[in-house]
């Protein structure tokens, strides 16, 4: 899908103060100026977002119409009360245009989760990396994502994360905040 290109968000889904659930589900080569497949914005911290058993492949950001350059080409949180748990899903091949393949956002710190995902291969971050924002990230692998940012080819992270258990490659922040690794 396109989303809503005139306002540019959530290629497949948006969704705004709602309680959401999003299960079994294939985001293939949706489009957007944010969020390339999803888009939340302020899902109240009382109706925390879902997804599971998800895969999202080949999404990427429109990037002739994201001169203001922000988004995500798989999935974007944004608002004042934002929190999201990503379980079992994967997110591979997706096209950042120089943006990060999910941002998970700030306001809900560790309360957003990534679980058991894998993240891997995803290309044309340029300074983005694969991940931004604020969450507790537990056994999953986010592997090979290229961009540049003075490191080489891969970027993983940037923001404020609480490991456990996870396979990452070349990790480290790459434009500030605290990795922090938990056993």
């Amino acid at each position: 899908g396109v989303g809503l290109i005139d306002q540019g968000t959530g290629g497949a889904i948006y969704a705004e103060t709602c309680n959401t659930i999003i299960a079994n589900t294939s985001f293939d080569q949706n489009r957007a100026i944010n969020g390339g497949a999803i888009y939340f914005y302020d899902i109240s911290v009382n109706q925390i977002a879902l997804i599971h058993h998800c895969s999202f492949e080949r999404n990427f950001i429109h990037y002739n119409m994201n001169l203001i350059g922000n988004g995500a080409a798989a999935l974007q949180q944004e608002g004042s009360a934002c929190v999201t748990n990503v379980v079992n899903c994967l997110f591979a091949g997706n096209d950042g245009e120089g943006e990060p393949i999910i941002s998970m956002g700030t306001t809900g710190g560790f309360l957003n989760r990534i679980t058991n995902c894998t993240i891997a291969h995803n290309l044309d971050l340029e300074t983005s990396p694969a991940i931004t924002g604020s969450s507790k990230i537990e056994n999953s692998i986010i592997w090979h994502n290229e961009g540049t940012y003075g490191r080489g080819e891969y970027n993983q992270l940037n923001g404020n994360f609480l490991i456990t258990r996870c396979l990452i490659d070349n990790y480290g922040s790459t434009g500030g905040g605290t990795i922090t690794m938990e056993d």
